[in-house]
Formats: structure tokens, sequence, C-alpha cells
């Protein structure tokens, strides 16, 4: 699935709550409505016509429980500094996975996201 392409540098970008990027996420995400709009605000879909189209197609038809659920669940961690990890995984359904977990000493945030592929909607 090519939207999972964004997992990665999402991670990236969330992984050090003390760097420049993760504050870039913090403010993308507090001055979004939805998971959409928080992605689009990163800046993490880059120049890939095919990733940007399949992402938000995947991400419009976001149940709002499960958008709002992300959302939650970011803002927390985010206000925590908390680092997040992002998987998404091609599924025949939408679903969300969120837990934290200790690691390394201290608390981090695992989202994975399920969906069909991006091409279907």
């Amino acid at each position: 699935m090519p939207a999972a392409v964004i997992a990665a540098p999402l991670t990236a970008m969330m992984s050090d709550p003390t760097s420049q990027d993760y504050q870039t996420a913090v403010n993308a995400v507090n001055a979004a409505a939805n998971v959409h709009d928080a992605v689009v605000r990163s800046g993490v879909l880059g120049p890939h016509p095919d990733v940007v189209t399949e992402t938000r197609a995947v991400l419009s038809a976001l149940p709002p429980t499960i958008d709002q659920a992300i959302m939650v669940a970011l803002k927390s961690a985010m206000a925590r500094s908390l680092p997040v990890r992002v998987t998404w995984i091609e599924d025949a359904k939408i679903a969300v996975r969120i837990w934290e977990q200790s690691q390394d000493g201290g608390d981090v945030l695992d989202i994975v996201f399920m969906s069909p592929h991006g091409s279907t909607f």
C-alpha cells in the first residue's frame, strides 16, 4: 500500500520529543480538526502523487470514532512529550490499535492503523 510509505516518516518525525520535527508534528496535530488535516499539515506526504492521492483517500474515509481516537491519543502523548510510533497495515477494514508501553526507561505510544488500499475508495 503506497500510503504505508508515510508511516516511517511519521514515526521518524515523532520519535524524539526534543526535536524540531516533533514540535512540527505537535503544531500540526494541535491545529488540525482530524487525522487527514494533521498529516497534511505535518508535511510528510512528500512529492509522490500516488502516495498523496491514496493516503488522502484513506484518511478522508476514516470513521469519526477512529479519527477521534487517533487524535485524542496523539494529543495526550504529545502533551506528555512521549515518542510516537506509527505502523500502517493493509487490511480489508479500517481499524486502529493504540497502546502505550514502557521502553528504554520511558513510555512510547504505538498506533497501528489498518485499512484497505487507497485505490479502493
